[in-house]
């Protein structure tokens, strides 16, 4: 069964999420505790998260375990606080924030910070501001799925929801005005997604490709949501939002399989309730879509089962079943030109389809395109010449060519 990490608060700051065991405390503690901790250098050799010594007072990059860019980060930010406290052989022991105190040893500490090799992880302009000495501009400005994800967050906080389109894999997808308002209606319709007002961060995690990333967060201080990353020409883009922890990605398909199995024993008031649980989970799932829209065609709510195939295909252009369903609810509903676009779609991407191929030709006889039916019924006998529905189909229309409506 599906289940959540528990949502324990640090049992020090009583503020963020306790995400590891402290063997020091002997109690769950988060990040930010933990890296305030360790640059003392005195956790017990058994802690995974323990800080490995580094030189007297070398102001260098924390060697540990992290979970997280942004926690690695903030763990030399705190080494550069102590490494501003401490006497430095660099500095004839000396203390450097002692030494910023005047012109000379302003100068003598930029020359030193100017001969650190850049590093993504250190914060160079934070010791500069520290020192009370001019910031530079960033010369490996950290450009990664995490800050992706604080961006994007950012933006659902100010209810900017156009602007998180271009960072979705799928945002061509939304190029339209009418594309965008389907967007924007999906996106809010999520309680998780409309009511953020905090974050923080509680891990991250990548493929050994480099090619995907999940970033896990704690949302206003009582739920789940985890960021998954996909590149795309080099690029970080968001794949999906998961409302729950990263152990959850795996978790779809058994969804899935649950709901097929409950619509198969016609259970449709089940069917809504897993379908409702599961989309708060899976907010991006085109599979889930399609579900919604299997179910309000049994239902028989045309209008919904529309919109749910409609927002499976924006998520994949070439999902078949899902483009295929609404195309075939469109030509019932007389449709036509809508009918035909999505026939003609999918022709495109199997040009030996006979099911679409029969169903385009019915379109074309229902707009009097009866040349193009003809051939198109000639062309599935040419695939098939054993298929009963469509030589049923071509035979009436050679007799009668008059009533589309009777063929199959």
């Amino acid at each position: 069964m599906i289940g959540f990490l528990k949502r324990d608060r640090c049992k020090l700051c009583q503020t963020y999420r306790g995400n590891r065991y402290c063997l020091r405390k002997d109690k769950n503690i988060c990040w930010h505790c933990c890296n305030q901790m360790r640059i003392d250098n005195r956790c017990p050799k058994g802690c995974e998260y323990r800080l490995q010594k580094n030189g007297e007072d070398a102001l260098a990059i924390g060697r540990c375990k992290v979970d997280s860019v942004c926690e690695n980060y903030d763990l030399n930010r705190e080494l550069v606080d102590q490494w501003l406290l401490v006497p430095s052989q660099d500095f004839d022991q000396q203390i450097p924030l002692k030494i910023a105190e005047t012109v000379e040893g302003r100068e003598k500490l930029a020359h030193y910070i100017d001969r650190i090799p850049n590093n993504i992880l250190l914060p160079l302009n934070y010791l500069r501001e520290r020192l009370h000495l001019p910031t530079q501009e960033e010369k490996l400005p950290i450009i990664d799925y995490e800050s992706k994800s604080n961006e994007f967050l950012e933006l659902l906080i100010l209810q900017k929801w156009e602007d998180t389109i271009p960072y979705l894999y799928q945002a061509d997808s939304y190029q339209t005005e009418e594309n965008t308002k389907i967007y924007i209606e999906s996106l809010v319709s999520q309680p998780l997604i409309r009511k953020i007002k905090h974050y923080s961060m509680i891990s991250s995690a990548y493929a050994k490709d480099g090619q995907e990333g999940l970033v896990f967060f704690d949302i206003n201080h009582k739920d789940d949501l985890t960021l998954h990353w996909k590149k795309k020409d080099g690029k970080w883009l968001l794949w999906a939002k998961i409302g729950g922890n990263p152990q959850l990605i795996y978790g779809e398909k058994k969804a899935l399989e649950h709901i097929e199995h409950l619509l198969g024993q016609q259970k449709y008031s089940q069917t809504y309730e897993t379908l409702d649980k599961y989309s708060r989970i899976f907010q991006d799932s085109g599979d889930l879509e399609y579900h919604w829209g299997l179910y309000y065609s049994i239902q028989a709510d045309k209008k919904k089962a529309i919109a749910h195939y409609n927002r499976a295909i924006l998520l994949d252009q070439d999902f078949h079943q899902a483009r295929f369903n609404m195309a075939f609810i469109l030509h019932a509903d007389n449709q036509l030109d809508s009918a035909q676009f999505h026939y003609e779609y999918l022709l495109k991407l199997n040009p030996k389809d006979i099911k679409v191929m029969n169903n385009l030709a019915i379109v074309a006889l229902m707009k009097q395109n009866n040349a193009q039916a003809k051939s198109l019924w000639e062309q599935c006998l040419a695939l098939d010449p054993d298929n009963e529905n469509v030589a049923k189909n071509l035979e009436h229309f050679i007799k009668t060519n008059t009533d589309p409506n009777s063929l199959d």
